[in-house]
């Protein structure tokens, strides 16, 4: 019989058996999400309900939209998310191999995320990810032990399932918006109020604003965003069943499959989400609208799989090597680069730090971001110069095995 204590004995992945291609791959979506979530640090797009806050009308501002909606947005998340299905796989792996009771310990493990989640999201910010990866990791628990081919399967119908939903919820969203915006509480009253407060509050003001009006709205999401970051989990977990994770360059021929069929994919998905938001055919702006959030999904998966192919195969290449070891030093620690994030930009952007809410349009984000994650980079190679992890992810294993984990680097 297994005895609780033994999950003490199993210490959390060491540097030396990290898989660093995987860090270069995190620190890449890391930096995309960052770049995606520029916008929704600055607009207050969690009560718009898709309708455009603020109108940014310069040639340079709508082209730099349009490449964050084209090739930002929706494409780094799922990154991350398939980048969790085959951390999840490897710990475990790890977990059973160490002959502990691996699922409760997972489970434990999510329980203490949530926990970060749920005081991010209340306190910092309410583009939270972590709530919806820790509940969504409860559900991965449920397909671990399936053969790949049925762990695929399910990847692929229910994302398939979700993506279609989410059209259909835009065309009904663009419906209401068009023809009965006061039903749903879109008001330019309500975005002015969202502006001002953000803008000029103290810390106070903003957290009561975001109580009463943005969390509500989070919450319900849940409902669908839960259930659409599954099947991204899985796609993760399936990868980890398909090939040896450790030993990728063994399956170079499999990853260039992929990635000729991403490439395809996503360029046929980005055009059909481009001209459905560009409302260039004959039909209801609120069907173009709903039908470009299908599309968005799609494309999203598609190019995502398409980026960490090419990371994958570019890291074989010596050229490239020295640029995707600089994105592996924040990918190390991305939980905490991550939460950084955030302290950083509602500093910027909220009134208790500089209140540039609804002041910076999309190609100033762009550079906003370029200077945050290169400062991030910074600091974390030299953290990582000295100490194992990053802080929160420290904290993060020490909770987990209730034993205080080694920080600094061992001489």
């Amino acid at each position: 019989m297994l005895h609780k204590e033994n999950a003490l004995h199993v210490q959390p992945i060491q540097q030396g058996e990290r898989i660093h291609l995987l860090d270069s791959i995190r620190g890449v979506a890391l930096f995309g999400i960052l770049l995606a979530n520029m916008l929704f640090y600055q607009e207050p797009k969690f009560i718009s309900f898709g309708l455009s806050p603020n109108e940014w009308t310069e040639s340079y501002n709508v082209a730099a939209s349009w490449f964050l909606d084209l090739f930002v947005v929706g494409k780094f998340y799922p990154m991350f998310s398939i980048l969790f299905g085959i951390g999840f796989a490897i710990f475990l792996k790890k977990a059973f191999e160490k002959g502990v009771k691996a699922k409760g310990l997972f489970a434990k493990r999510l329980t203490i995320l949530l926990l970060f989640g749920f005081i991010h999201l209340v306190f910092i910010w309410s583009g939270d990810i972590l709530v919806n990866y820790a509940l969504a990791g409860f559900l991965l628990l449920l397909f671990f032990d399936l053969k790949p081919k049925t762990v695929l399967n399910w990847a692929r119908w229910l994302f398939i399932g979700f993506a279609v939903l989410i059209g259909f919820f835009g065309i009904m969203n663009a419906a209401l918006l068009e023809y009965l915006p006061e039903e749903i509480g879109v008001t330019t009253e309500v975005i002015h109020e969202a502006n001002e407060v953000l803008q000029t509050g103290t810390y106070g003001e903003v957290l009561v604003f975001r109580l009463v009006n943005e969390l509500p709205v989070v919450i319900l999401n849940l409902i669908l965003a839960v259930p659409m970051i599954l099947p991204l989990f899985l796609f993760g977990l399936y990868v980890t069943k398909r090939i040896d994770i450790f030993r990728v360059q063994d399956h170079l021929d499999w990853v260039k499959s992929i990635w000729k069929k991403s490439l395809v994919w996503g360029i046929v998905f980005t055009i059909l989400f481009a001209v459905h938001k560009g409302e260039v055919l004959p039909i209801p702006s609120f069907l173009s609208l709903g039908l470009a959030e299908m599309f968005r999904s799609f494309s999203g998966l598609a190019l995502c799989i398409f980026y960490m192919t090419s990371v994958t195969l570019l890291v074989q290449k010596q050229t490239w090597q020295p640029l995707f070891r600089l994105f592996s030093f924040p990918g190390k620690m991305a939980l905490s680069n991550y939460l950084f994030q955030s302290f950083i930009c509602v500093t910027i952007f909220y009134g208790f730090g500089f209140g540039l809410f609804a002041k910076v349009g999309p190609a100033l984000s762009i550079l906003f971001a370029i200077i945050i994650y290169g400062l991030q980079m910074v600091v974390s190679y030299y953290w990582l110069k000295t100490f194992q992890y990053g802080p929160f992810e420290w904290l993060w294993r020490t909770a987990t095995y209730k034993k205080r984990q080694p920080m600094k680097v061992k001489g």
